[in-house]
């Protein structure tokens, strides 16, 4: 390393320069005094890079959190929808319930717990001699617009049925 005049440095065993309290080491190697031969300043170093890393990493970092929330949102209203279809199955497997019965509970359970959360429901419900069955088709809210996220919910459940103690068997 090249030596300037009036700079205290000492070269050490092996090459390495040393400097002592009064002298710093500049970016490219070179040291100045800090009283000395350089007042001119340092190198100033390029900043408009970290505006331009700025201006592209805030928006993915941004549309990363979105998605974590997003996906809350959608496994909540997932979540909602498939305790509906239960309470919905529920009321329609009951003694002398019909299936428009569960399509009902089904509906004012969504008014209750996620009215704003769970959209467009398409509800079909039905009851037969043998199984009640309540399935649910909707989207949930979105914050991040163009990304449909779709629900689906089916629950069913044999019927309630009460015999006569001659029925019943041994």
């Amino acid at each position: 390393m090249p030596e300037l005049p009036g700079s205290p440095v000492a070269t050490l065993a092996g090459g390495l320069a040393s400097s002592s309290s009064r002298t710093r080491a500049h970016p490219s190697g070179l040291t100045r005094a800090a009283d000395g031969w350089a007042r001119r300043g340092w190198v100033r170093r390029d900043e408009s890079g970290q505006a331009a890393e700025a201006v592209i990493v805030f928006p993915v970092l941004l549309l990363l959190i979105l998605s974590v929330v997003q996906f809350g949102l959608w496994y909540h209203a997932a979540a909602v929808a498939k305790r509906a279809v239960a309470e919905g199955v529920r009321t329609a497997r009951a003694e002398g319930a019909t299936g428009s019965d569960g399509a009902m509970a089904t509906r004012d359970f969504l008014a209750q717990a996620g009215p704003t959360i769970v959209e467009n429901v398409q509800l079909s419900a039905s009851r037969d001699a043998n199984v009640a069955r309540v399935e649910l088709r909707a989207t949930a809210a979105r914050l991040i617009p163009g990304i449909p996220l779709p629900i689906h919910a089916l629950a069913q459940s044999p019927i309630e049925r009460f015999r006569a103690a001659t029925e019943a068997g041994p």
